[in-house]
């Protein structure tokens, strides 16, 4: 997408978001968005998957970090954020000045095509997998190799923000 037409695209945003007129499509995004979190989908955020969210965008997992940002999010306090908790927050908060633009979907399409089992983080198995079915065989210290030189936090995988960070380092 070339800077002109980002502009437009943060702009018009930004006029629906004013406007209190959030499209169909921006709701289909954040109901994605939510599933993509809900990851036993069943329907709320647990802590544990607001901790891994946080992880996977680099940020900080600490139980004060956690705690403040179930409490900004969960109006009912039960403890979990349902979607319409999450989608009034989104809406009402000035996140969606900052929708992701083409790139920032492919590279997400990209990083779970690899994240075969869809945990948020690519493993030295499904890298190994996905280049064997792709005719690259490579040898588990190579495999290794590409894992080292993304995995930022040494835990031995390559979380998304990791991946961004490695695929595309001017982003």
């Amino acid at each position: 997408m070339d800077a002109s037409r980002k502009r437009r695209t943060s702009l018009a945003i930004q006029l629906e978001e004013q406007s209190g007129n959030i499209t169909d499509e921006i709701r289909k995004e954040i109901r994605e968005t939510f599933e993509l979190f809900d990851s036993d989908q069943d329907g709320k955020l647990s802590t544990a998957e607001i901790e891994n969210v946080l992880d996977n965008l680099g940020m900080s997992t600490n139980k004060g970090v956690i705690d403040d940002v179930i409490k900004r999010l969960d109006a009912d306090e039960n403890g979990t954020v349902e979607y319409d908790e999450f989608e009034a927050f989104i809406t009402n908060s000035g996140f969606l000045k900052s929708l992701p633009d083409e790139t920032d979907q492919d590279m997400l399409a990209a990083f779970q095509v690899l994240d075969a089992d869809g945990d948020g983080y690519i493993t030295k198995d499904e890298l190994t997998d996905f280049m064997s079915r792709f005719g690259e065989k490579k040898t588990e210290e190579e495999i290794q190799e590409i894992i080292k030189e993304s995995d930022t936090n040494k835990d031995g995988r390559i979380s998304y923000s990791e991946f961004i960070k490695h695929m595309a380092p001017n982003l």
